[in-house]
């Protein structure tokens, strides 16, 4: 032992030594630390020390050392870098100066022992930092080590000292504030200067986004990081002998695992374009997250009311036998920034003074200044200041009232005097809206010092603002305090939807509904909406996919295959193309709404170029030559033509498929290009039929496979069903495939059977296809609330073509038409798919809404759907409301749309009677919408609906054992929480903690809506900070005053929830929560709501 010292530890936790040690060596320092309880931790640090006849040769080191020897240099020092290594006489790379991954020539050093000085200049040019980094081989290992040296800038830091005239005001006070601004060596310089007195307690809320001035300007500084690649890195694969059999890859072998989507990642497997990427808007700012115990007083909405006197009851008041009372001034004047100053500048000496009133919180202010001079000097400062009086009033309200409320506003009183006083303590209400239950004067006593609370009950009976006004008058001092708080009316606009239809063999269909007595009568609305068809809305989908840019080649077929079909569909029909083309009714019953603006919604054409013959005929023809060159040589199409492209069997019956419907939808086709097709696609099947007869045999023979170099594959595919399903449109498909088809159908996607399922109708195979349909239909879920329909299809696919819900869909709906056009499923599917347009008109991609479309055209043909000929009768309690003919000849300008607003909705239970003659299906729609006031509001929804749960979360900490930071069992306490269901009308107590539960039900894939959930006064949020959440359904939350709006991008079919927390505060007999609801914010259909409930909350 050299030396040995005793230190003591400061309040920080650091300490220091000066040491000098008698010669060059190595030296261990060991520093044991003792807490004065028997506890001790020990530990060390190696050094050395040198000396001119010392290298280091008989002491150990790492295998590569870099030390500096001071924290930080200036322009004209020079760096002393000791280098150390664990090989004497070795050689060392050192690098000067790299940065950003890059290096210079190194300097060679031949170590001269095991350690050695190098000198390192510092210029000007060094700063703020450079970096140092070296390298050496030793013992078959490459080892580095990089050292940083910092060389600070120049000192252009300034001094902000904040001195306001006083360290408390009282509310209304002038105060001043004075700045004074220094450089480094404290001299006064002009600076430009900006001020902003805001309340202190909003930084446990939202600490400061603005960050320090100085480290903003002057933190710039040379990056590098530390990257070395060797020989010695270097690894190669196995190797294998001439034709040995290597280890195969498990997935990605197969090209068509590779998605070729036309619109990015999320194209799909060889899928179309995907539409509407774009960005959402930026979300709100984020809303107030709530008021701290010092801004309890502040007004709601941050306006600034004028000061008002006492009322003339009160004024000049005395208490029975005492003094007169003091007269206050009503504090009203509430706000989070006191001051702001954009701009001012000192004078030569630095100094700026700056005036301000103070406004009427009682509260700790934060005072900020921020500096910026000549050489971009900068700095900051800070100092707090406080509004207090000597007796005070702290009004306790909620943020909000509910009209029906019954709840306690409290004061609580505080006596900073020298002695303890009498005060009386009155509530006063303007506007109407309370009611206040019992005496509105208190008289307490309120010692010295000391604090009480004064509680009265009011009833919320109206709504608007009320102004609640609270007095404590002393003799000696008063206050009295103002707020102006929202009061919510007791009510929802609640919308009831119903959806129905009359089959071709009804005659009429009935609804029932209720329209409520307490209600404002002036925003109710009835709607009935009805349509002939469904399917006839998909023409709204054909100009976009005339309008995609991009000619992949199949996206150069479905540009004018879905419109050239749907065009001559509609010729067949005798449908008048001019009527199309200024099309104004939407035949989507579904939707609400005014017809033009949905059609400016969603981006609707007005002239519909799919229905102007001379620009479709150049189109068609154009798409039909444009697939003709990019046929390749073997007859198949690969994603686009040219060198080195390869046909791919999913692309080829796409187009082959594709030109033989526009052959038959009498497009001109030219010769031989299907031909060709089709015997690429033979040779396709024929090398697969191969290929699964080689596995069969494989099955069959197990011991023989030695050397056996055949292709072979165990199970027939989707591909193969896709394959032999174009096939079969010409002169058939191989029986011997659809044997395999069927034989592997548990191996198919829902899409790959509905393809099977069409082959072996083309067959004639009736039994074998009915066993597929009813393999299908293991995932149809049928809804007839809404009347839809659809396949519940697993995930597991969704990446690949077959795995796409709206594609296996429409094979699906043309399977029925084939088998029963009359089957109650296939309008069910229509609908479903109209809802689940993903933008409006159009679907996911231009493959899947132009098979879509096929399938829509299937339907109106074998339904006879497109050829209307009836009467509609819309009756309400009996009597006709609207009565419309609907032929082919109006079939896109009927007036599809009853409606009854304000005072013609009349209260009580009404029936709604649709009447149909002729023939035909009839599809409909009814909104019942009420802004209802009734005393206990129920659920309602359709498409989308919201159910609330509300619990009570009661303490159940856990201890568990953990392992410590040195391996040792821990135990420690868990905080967690079990969940009580609390029901209408249950009782809480101030303090409570409750969980909020959002379960959402959708029937289809929606996106954009909001999901907002009202609050019960007196309850607040737990979490204080808006923004983004990934628990349960992911959304953009904003927590505001009196509900909690979720922002949903994208909600999926299904039930999903979300949650958050909220906290009983307030004493009440009775609050409401008002329903939570969800709507689409672009699409008025969508929409729900919860049912009400009501709390009582204690002491």
């Amino acid at each position: 032992e050299v030396a040995f010292w005793e230190i003591n530890i400061g309040d920080d936790g650091r300490a220091s030594q000066k040491m000098t040690l008698p010669k060059a060596g190595q030296y261990r320092v060991a520093v044991k630390v003792s807490d004065g309880e028997g506890h001790e931790e020990e530990g060390g640090y190696i050094l050395f020390v040198r000396g001119d006849d010392n290298d280091g040769r008989g002491y150990r080191f790492n295998d590569l050392e870099l030390i500096a020897d001071q924290r930080e240099y200036q322009p004209g020092d020079t760096a002393k870098l000791q280098v150390s290594t664990n090989n004497a006489d070795g050689t060392v790379l050192l690098f000067v100066r790299p940065v950003n991954g890059l290096c210079p020539a190194p300097k060679l050093i031949r170590m001269k022992g095991k350690s050695m000085t190098i000198d390192v200049p510092i210029g000007r040019e060094d700063m703020p930092n450079i970096f140092v980094e070296a390298l050496t081989i030793a013992d078959g290992k490459v080892h580095t080590e990089i050292r940083e040296l910092v060389v600070p800038p120049e000192k252009r830091v300034a001094n902000v000292e904040v001195l306001p005239s006083a360290e408390r005001y009282r509310p209304g006070d002038e105060a001043k504030v004075r700045l004074k601004l220094t450089d480094l060596d404290g001299k006064p310089f002009v600076g430009n200067t900006v001020l902003s007195v805001y309340e202190a307690s909003l930084e446990a809320i939202a600490a400061s986004s603005i960050p320090e001035i100085r480290r903003f300007f002057w933190s710039a500084r040379r990056r590098h990081n530390l990257y070395t690649q060797s020989t010695l890195q270097q690894r190669t694969g196995p190797l294998y002998k001439p034709r040995e059999i290597m280890m195969q890859v498990l997935a990605g072998s197969d090209p068509r695992m590779f998605g070729f989507g036309g619109g990015g990642m999320g194209g799909g497997m060889l899928g179309g374009g995907t539409f509407g990427g774009g960005d959402m808007l930026a979300a709100p700012a984020m809303a107030r997250a709530g008021r701290s115990m010092n801004a309890m007083d502040a007004m709601a909405d941050g306006e600034v009311a004028e000061s008002a006197k006492l009322s003339e009851q009160n004024m000049g008041s005395r208490l029975e036998g005492g003094a007169p009372m003091v007269e206050p001034s009503v504090r009203s004047n509430f706000a989070d920034t006191a001051h702001w100053v954009a701009s001012v500048t000192s004078d030569v000496d630095g100094i700026v003074e700056v005036s301000f009133k103070v406004p009427d919180n009682l509260t700790t202010w934060k005072v900020k200044a921020w500096a910026l001079g000549e050489g971009t000097r900068v700095g900051s400062g800070t100092s707090d200041v406080i509004s207090s009086k000597d007796l005070i009033i702290r009004p306790q309200t909620p943020r909000f009232f509910t009209e029906t409320d019954i709840i306690t506003l409290s004061a609580v009183v505080h006596n900073y005097l020298d002695s303890p006083k009498t005060a009386e303590v009155a509530l006063e209400t303007e506007g109407g809206q309370l009611e206040i239950v019992g005496d509105p004067k208190q008289v307490v006593k309120v010692d010295a010092d000391g604090e009480i609370r004064v509680d009265w009950t009011v009833r919320v009976v109206a709504s608007g603002e009320a102004k609640v006004r609270m007095l404590a008058l002393t003799d000696e001092e008063s206050d009295a305090a103002e707020l102006n708080v929202p009061v919510n009316v007791h009510g929802i606009l609640k919308t009831e939807s119903y959806a129905g239809v009359i089959r071709p063999d009804g005659k009429s269909a009935a609804i029932n509904i209720n329209v409520p007595a307490n209600r404002i009568e002036e925003q109710s609305r009835l709607e009935v909406r009805y349509s002939p068809t469904l399917a006839g809305a998909m023409v709204d989908a054909l100009p976009y996919l005339i309008d995609y840019p991009y000619g992949c080649t199949e996206q150069t077929l479905n540009r004018f295959l879905p419109a050239a079909i749907t065009r001559q569909t509609l010729v067949r029909m005798g449908i008048d193309l001019d009527d199309v083309r200024e099309k104004r009714t939407n035949l989507n019953a579904q939707e609400i709404g005014d017809s033009a603006v949905r059609a400016a919604q969603w981006k609707r054409y007005k002239r519909n170029p799919v229905f102007d013959s001379g620009e479709m005929n150049l189109i068609i023809r154009t798409g039909v030559q444009d697939l003709a060159n990019m046929q390749l040589s073997d007859g198949g199409w690969g994603w686009f033509s040219g060198y080195r492209e390869r046909s791919s069997a999913h692309l080829t019956s796409q187009v082959v498929h594709g030109l033989t419907l526009a052959r038959k939808n009498d497009v001109p086709i030219l010769p031989g290009v299907i031909e060709r097709g089709v015997a690429w696609l033979k040779k396709y099947q024929a090398d697969e039929l191969r290929k699964l007869k080689e596995g069969e045999w494989r099955r069959e023979n197990p011991g023989k496979l030695k050397n056996r170099r055949r292709p072979w594959k165990d199970k027939a595919d989707n591909m193969d069903a896709f394959v032999a399903f174009v096939l079969s449109e010409h002169d058939g498909s191989s029986p011997e495939m659809s044997a395999c088809l069927y034989r592997d159908r548990g191996n198919l996607s829902a899409y790959g059977k509905a393809l099977t399922g069409l082959v072996l109708h083309a067959q004639k195979q009736i039994e074998e296809r009915n066993m597929v349909l009813r393999n299908i239909e293991q995932v149809l879920v049928k809804d007839n609330e809404n009347q839809t329909a659809y396949l519940d299809i697993p995930q597991g696919w969704w990446w690949y073509w077959y795995g796409s819900d709206n594609e296996a869909m429409a094979r699906y709906l043309q399977l029925l038409l084939k088998v029963d056009p009359k089957n109650e499923t296939a309008p069910m599917l229509v609908k479903y798919l109209l809802n689940n347009r993903k933008h409006g008109t159009y679907w996911k991609s231009t493959r899947d809404t132009a098979l879509v479309v096929e399938a829509m055209a299937d339907y109106l043909e074998a339904t006879g759907e497109a050829k209307p000929d009836m009467t509609v009768e819309v009756l309400v309690d009996g009597r006709l409301q609207k009565k419309v003919k609907i032929s082919p000849d109006n079939l896109f300008s009927f007036d599809n749309v009853m409606l009854l607003e304000g005072d013609t909705v009349k209260s009580g239970a009404h029936t709604i009677e649709l009447r149909r003659s002729g023939g035909g299906p009839l599809y409909f729609n009814a909104y019942l919408t009420n802004f209802t006031k009734e005393a206990q509001i129920t659920s309602a929804g359709l498409e989308v609906k919201v159910q609330r749960n509300y619990f009570k979360l009661v303490r159940d900490d856990k201890e568990v054992s953990v392992e410590g930071d040195r391996g040792q069992v821990v135990s420690q306490q868990t905080a967690r929480y079990k969940r009580v269901p609390l029901e209408n009308l249950s009782g809480l107590k101030s303090g409570d903690l409750v969980e909020v539960e959002l379960v959402v039900e959708s029937k289809n894939d929606y996106e954009y809506l909001l999901l907002e959930d009202r609050k019960p006064s007196g309850f607040e949020t737990d979490d204080k900070r808006s923004g983004y959440i990934f628990e349960g359904l992911r959304a953009y939350r904003e927590l505001r005053d009196d509900r909690v709006s979720f922002f949903l991008s994208k909600l999926a079919r299904g039930r999903h929830s979300v949650s958050y927390r909220i906290r009983a505060e307030t004493p009440s007999q009775q609050v409401a929560a008002l329903p939570a609801k969800i709507e689409g914010m672009y699409a008025p259909e969508l929409i729900g709501n919860s049912d009400e409930i009501r709390f009582s909350v204690s002491d």
